[in-house]
């Protein structure tokens, strides 16, 4: 039965490609309509399945094979337990979602990273708005370079909000309200930052940060390589940059600067590959708002080191 069960599977993932994982879920939702003979699952003429996200027919030959008694209502009574807890519980939702985004429908895959990169582009450019208009005004300027408390504020409101949009994820809108006040505070550090260096230098980081961003994004969707297991040296090297830069903050050195600047922007364009790839192959399509942070944060960090290593500071 094992052998034949591993030799109809092999069959399934030929005639149906990325579609053949259905093929279980129809072997497991089938018991109800084989009492006759439970032994015994066969799967007929799956012509014309259509559901709301695929208007295409999908034809298949008649496949059949034998599972032990009672394996097929156990395996059906596991699955409807574990789509209950993710929280899809229509048979069209069941074809559709996998425990992951990569083992999705290729239509929730899609719509997740549509969704993802909508967001990160309405995050990416609210904060352009905000650090331009207070990089232009010469009052704004003067009034978030005298008035630090208000960056310590933004600051240890980011790291709150960060928890609080884990708390609510999943409840809209107020994840999107805290998404948007977190961005807001983003925002607002970044504008801090960039008044302190020449318009030029701000321009060439962002258009430095751009280009790598968008390279390394369709470099890692396209790549077959696992990259999952980068993030134990990734944290090992954000810890560096974080002592590194508490050092330079107590024995200033404008060489250590420019050198904590070239090695942040290298770590934070790793950790796009690395979140770049988690989003796929660790989140759930319900966790658009965490991979759309992961990737904020990573891009503005990869801008912010860009500036420190290339920026030229205003007198």
């Amino acid at each position: 039965n094992i052998v034949e069960t591993a030799l109809v599977f092999g069959a399934c993932s030929h005639t149906f490609g990325d579609q053949w994982l259905i093929i279980p879920r129809y072997i497991f939702l089938s018991k109800v309509l084989h009492d006759v003979n439970p032994r015994a699952v066969r799967i007929c003429r799956l012509e014309k399945l259509r559901n709301n996200h695929d208007e295409r027919t999908i034809k298949a030959k008649t496949v059949a094979f034998h599972m032990p008694e009672n394996m097929t209502a156990r395996l059906y009574s596991q699955y409807t337990q574990t789509r209950r807890s993710y929280g899809k519980e229509s048979i069209v939702d069941d074809f559709m979602y996998g425990s992951n985004v990569a083992t999705a429908h290729v239509y929730v895959r899609m719509g997740f990273l549509r969704k993802v990169y909508g967001i990160l582009s309405a995050q990416i450019l609210l904060s352009t708005i905000v650090a331009g208009v207070i990089y232009s005004s010469e009052t704004a300027t003067a009034f978030v370079q005298t008035n630090n408390w208000m960056l310590l504020v933004a600051l240890i409101g980011s790291l709150g909000l960060i928890f609080a949009l884990m708390v609510y994820r999943h409840q809209t809108p107020t994840n999107y309200i805290l998404l948007t006040v977190f961005t807001l505070m983003e925002a607002y550090s970044v504008g801090v930052v960039v008044t302190f260096y020449e318009v030029q230098s701000v321009i060439e980081a962002f258009m430095l940060t751009f280009a790598v961003t968008a390279g390394l994004t369709i470099y890692t969707l396209q790549s077959k390589r696992d990259f999952s297991s980068m993030g134990a040296g990734l944290f090992a090297a954000l810890m560096i940059l974080i002592i590194a830069g508490m050092m330079q903050i107590f024995f200033p050195s404008p060489i250590m600067d420019k050198a904590i600047g070239i090695g942040g922007a290298l770590v934070f364009s790793l950790f796009i590959i690395f979140d770049t790839h988690m989003l796929m192959h660790k989140h759930s399509p319900e966790e658009y708002i965490v991979a759309s942070v992961n990737l904020y944060l990573d891009i503005l960090n990869l801008f912010l080191h860009i500036l420190r290593a290339i920026g030229e500071r205003k007198n």
